[in-house]
């Protein structure tokens, strides 16, 4: 797996870490920066997403606050429920949002503690999983890489 498809987009992000704004070059003349009117660049920003998950391919919704990430994940989650494609019940989770089973949610940080992929991987920020069951608040999940089965619990979220 790899995170960047060319060498110019890792360096200007290594810069873009260390707070350099040099960094900023490569993403305007790589029309990688879009500017608007919040609301409309939130339909941009869901419309584009809609479309990878309708093409089969995973990617991530990016906002400036949680709760503008809190509205994009219920938007998201919106179009699936209505198609019967995602379980309209679930559990809620700490954004006030709630996630069903067929949900694909993220986990937001690391706990080395659950286990998944018989004992040879934990749950770690930025996964994927596919949520399979939500007793009681817990969530069992099938992490999309490799298929391991963890429950996280309801305190987790």
């Amino acid at each position: 797996m790899r995170r960047f498809r060319n060498a110019d987009e890792a360096d200007a992000s290594l810069l873009l870490r260390a707070g350099n704004t040099q960094a900023v070059d490569f993403y305007v003349t790589s029309q990688r920066i879009h500017g608007g009117i919040r609301p409309s660049m939130w339909e941009e920003i869901y419309a584009a997403w809609a479309i990878d998950r309708k093409n089969g391919r995973h990617s991530i919704m990016v906002a400036g606050t949680n709760n503008e990430v809190a509205a994009l994940t219920a938007r998201a989650r919106l179009d699936p429920v209505m198609q019967g494609m995602v379980g309209r019940g679930g559990a809620l989770v700490h954004d006030g949002n709630k996630v069903g089973v067929n949900d694909v949610i993220v986990t937001r940080h690391n706990d080395r503690w659950l286990r998944s992929n018989h004992g040879k991987d934990f749950v770690a920020n930025g996964d994927l999983w596919t949520v399979r069951n939500t007793d009681n608040g817990q969530l069992t999940v099938p992490r999309l890489r490799h298929g391991g089965v963890p429950t996280l619990p309801a305190d987790m979220w």
